[in-house]
């Protein structure tokens, strides 16, 4: 009496075929998941960067060009401050996102720093005619996945 001690070469295919398909449906959450626990760097700046304008609103600081205004917003942030960047006022860079200051607030996109990033988040300023605002805009269709699963559409302001 013979007996088979190995698997058969369908056997083998049935399980490979088995593996490919769950890693094929647990890949796209587990990316998701991952850009969702990076977000807590972009909070933490943000949070820090809010203090800092306060802080600048409470001293009266006066300042004679956009790049000084962009520096003053990343004092203490503890990222390097670098000229140049997204519209030429400046930026830094964190371990896993770009802040770089516009005119019109903070554009933070995740690393290598491009305007032609899957997704964006828009920090507004509390100003004297308006609430602070904090907006997550997806171009990708996984950008726009993951502002969906933050905070519940493609373009939406994120939770604070």
């Amino acid at each position: 009496m013979q007996k088979n001690l190995g698997f058969t070469l369908i056997e083998l295919l049935v399980v490979v075929l088995i593996i490919g398909i769950l890693a094929a449906v647990a890949l796209p959450k587990y990316e998701l998941a991952v850009a969702k626990s990076r977000l807590a760097e972009v909070y933490t700046v943000v949070h820090k960067i809010e203090q800092n304008l306060t802080m600048m609103e409470l001293s009266d600081a006066s300042f004679s060009s956009n790049e000084e205004v962009a520096q003053a917003w990343l004092e203490d942030v503890g990222l390097p401050f670098e000229s140049g960047g997204m519209g030429g006022v400046g930026r830094s860079v964190g371990k896993n996102f770009c802040f770089a200051p516009s005119w019109v607030g903070l554009i933070i996109t995740p690393k290598p720093c491009s305007e032609e990033a899957d997704y964006a988040m828009l920090f507004l300023p509390k100003s004297a005619d308006t609430e602070r605002q904090f907006v997550c805009q997806g171009a990708t269709s996984f950008g726009k996945k993951l502002c969906k699963s933050v905070c519940g559409a493609e373009e939406c302001n994120l939770p604070w």
